[in-house]
Parts: structure tokens; sequence; C-alpha cells
């Protein structure tokens, strides 16, 4: 059984997730920026709220930032999580046209990440298949775990 501190954390986590979701089903980006950024001052490592925060300023063309929460995320994550933190990253960085950032991104990632995980094998030759077709000022395709 959870205890009582952890039990608060995650429920505060899912109320603000709840939260920003439904203020970008109202179409109220802001809204939903100020709900994230206000929960990560008191939870700086809640991976699911940065990697949330990094996709809406991603989508809203604030790359340069979404560029903080991605990595952020890829330091307080593990495994395939962490591996998606840093392919979202790499994304951000070809949107904003730095290319050698993303394909650089992306093979750190084929690796496990900072932290040398061990990876399955076909998701390190789909992501080194992604990072040989990264193209400036272009988004990745959306990540889907290849089977």
């Amino acid at each position: 059984m959870a205890s009582p501190a952890r039990a608060g954390t995650e429920t505060n986590r899912e109320i603000a997730q709840i939260r920003a979701r439904w203020y970008l089903t109202q179409g109220d980006r802001s809204l939903a920026e100020g709900v994230l950024r206000d929960h990560l001052q008191e939870d700086p490592e809640d991976q699911s709220a940065l990697m949330l925060m990094g996709l809406i300023l991603m989508e809203g063309a604030k790359l340069r930032d979404s560029t903080q929460y991605f990595r952020r995320a890829s330091l307080v994550s593990t495994g395939e999580a962490r591996v998606i933190a840093l392919y979202n990253l790499a994304d951000a960085y070809a949107r904003a046209g730095a290319v050698n950032d993303s394909v650089e991104t992306l093979k750190s990632a084929s690796l496990g990440g900072t932290t040398r995980e061990a990876i399955d094998p076909v998701i390190r030759d789909w992501l080194l298949g992604i990072a040989s077709d990264v193209r400036s000022g272009q988004p990745l395709p959306p990540y889907e775990r290849p089977q």
C-alpha cells in the first residue's frame, strides 16, 4: 500500500493533468500551461506533466521552451519513458531546424539515453532509421513503439 504522502503526490499529479487536459479541450492553451507551470513548481519531477507541457509548447511553436521540458522529463524518466522524452526532444529540435541536435538526441535515445540503459534492439534500430531521415523544420513521425 502506498504511503499517504505518496498517494497525495499521485493524486495531485492526476488532478493537474486532468485540469490541463480539460483546458486544452476548451481551446485554452494558456490556462493549461499555467496549471502545469504551477504544478511543476511544487512537483518538478512529475515526468508526465513535464512531457505534457513540452507537447503543449511544441504544438504552440514555442520550440525552445519545449526542449527544456523534454530535457527535464528525460532526466527524471527511465526505460521507454526516457526514450520517448528524448524522441520528443529530437522532434522539437528538428522542427526548430537544429538537425544536428535532433540526430544526436536520437542517437543518444538509441543507446538508452544518458544512463545507457539496455534498450530493445527493434526500438534502437527504428530510432537510428529516423535519425538518418531528419529534415530541417519538419516534424518527426509520431512515436509508435515498433513491433
